[in-house]
């Protein structure tokens, strides 16, 4: 009876060793996971933005002549002098944003920026989003106007004392954009309703509504679209 016992015990002892063994053997080892990855599809639409309504355009560039007194006084190469007196004439052609051939434009990155801040009324489309998605062609774009006036404004320095601004002020201005974007997540359509509601809401330049409380100029819409892909 123990003999017939033991025999038991070791046949069972046996399978289930043996039983372990053969799951052993069929654990495979993990794959390895592989990604794909997709180029960005990308498209490229060219637009004509126009001056809306009689919202001129103001610019204040920074001048060349101002970044070098800058960078001569923050290295110690020169020291700070008495402000020598004011040419009006000067510090209207130093506010201009110029092309590099010298004629007058306006900065692409602008318009970019607009697209941007303005998705803030658009709940479907985060900045972080946009700002990966949206992308304007050119540094300083040729600027088109009727005419170019010299506008005089008293605005408040920091410390509150007042001070006189000489910029240059555009009638019936227009720009055409060369605009790339994300097809994935964006269609012609979504980035021309884009522009129209950052020149309606957000504008370009100085004293434009997303900057200033009052701001009403640097305000534009969209007369026309070419798909240049």
């Amino acid at each position: 009876m123990i003999a017939t016992k033991a025999l038991k015990n070791g046949r069972r002892n046996g399978q289930a060793s043996g039983g372990a063994s053969t799951v052993a053997k069929k654990q495979k080892e993990p794959e390895v996971q592989r990604i794909h990855i997709v180029a960005p599809q990308m498209q490229q639409i060219e637009v004509v933005v126009e001056q809306l309504g009689d919202s001129t355009l103001i610019q204040h560039a920074f001048s060349e002549k101002a970044w070098k007194q800058m960078e001569q006084q923050q290295q110690g190469k020169t020291k700070v002098k008495a402000r020598p007196p004011r040419n009006p004439k000067a510090d209207f052609e130093n506010a201009k944003e110029l092309t590099k051939d010298g004629e007058p434009g306006i900065s692409a990155i602008r318009f970019k920026c607009g697209c941007v801040d303005v998705c803030r009324t658009v709940t479907s489309l985060p900045m972080t989003e946009a700002r990966r998605a949206i992308f304007v062609e050119g540094k300083v774009l040729p600027l088109k106007f009727k005419k170019c006036i010299m506008r005089t404004d008293i605005i408040r320095l920091p410390n509150g004392a007042p001070d006189l601004r000489y910029r240059p002020e555009y009638h019936g201005w227009s720009v055409k954009l060369r605009i790339n974007f994300n097809s994935e997540v964006l269609s012609a359509e979504d980035v021309v309703n884009l522009l129209s509601r950052a020149g309606q809401f957000e504008g370009v330049c100085e004293w434009r509504p997303g900057k200033s409380n009052s701001g009403t100029h640097g305000m534009f819409k969209v007369t026309s679209v070419r798909n240049s892909n």
